[in-house]
């Protein structure tokens, strides 16, 4: 908690709803900013919801939003020590683990938040992680590819 005050502080991360994650979860305010960019990034389809939706979808199913950064870590973690295989099918484990998940959320727009943030994740085919210190931008940078074919609108 307190690293992630002095990143909003020093305005290293956004202060909004997604910051509630860190609390929440428990995990740091790097991950809450890759849940944030994963959110804006479905939600400039114009089919998404709101930003405030989707930090509620995410406050609202905490576990679902663990998994999903699981799904992340499992895909892109470099420390996770497996061969692309071994990666594919924990991938495949974290996925049918949030499958389960999903099916206990009642409201259909956390629903799709959820599903579509983690479709995202899952059909991501490369990740990289920037600690940016260019111009005008205070933090880190976050890309990721995947095959338009595979998008989820």
């Amino acid at each position: 908690f307190e690293a992630a005050f002095v990143a909003i502080w020093t305005g290293r991360a956004e202060s909004d709803g997604f910051n509630r994650l860190v609390l929440e979860l428990g995990i740091g305010w790097r991950e809450a900013g890759l849940i944030r960019a994963l959110a804006r990034y479905r939600q400039q389809s114009g089919l998404d919801p709101s930003q405030g939706v989707q930090e509620q979808a995410l406050a609202d199913h905490p576990g679902v939003a663990r998994l999903i950064l699981d799904l992340f870590q499992t895909k892109f973690d470099p420390a996770v020590v497996a061969d692309l295989k071994d990666r594919q099918v924990q991938a495949k484990a974290v996925e049918t683990k949030i499958n389960e998940a999903l099916q206990a959320v009642e409201s259909l727009d956390a629903d799709r938040v959820l599903r579509r943030i983690a479709a995202l994740v899952s059909k991501a085919s490369t990740c990289a992680l920037a600690p940016w210190r260019g111009a005008g931008c205070a933090g880190p940078i976050a890309a990721t590819t995947s095959a338009p074919r595979f998008w989820v609108w």
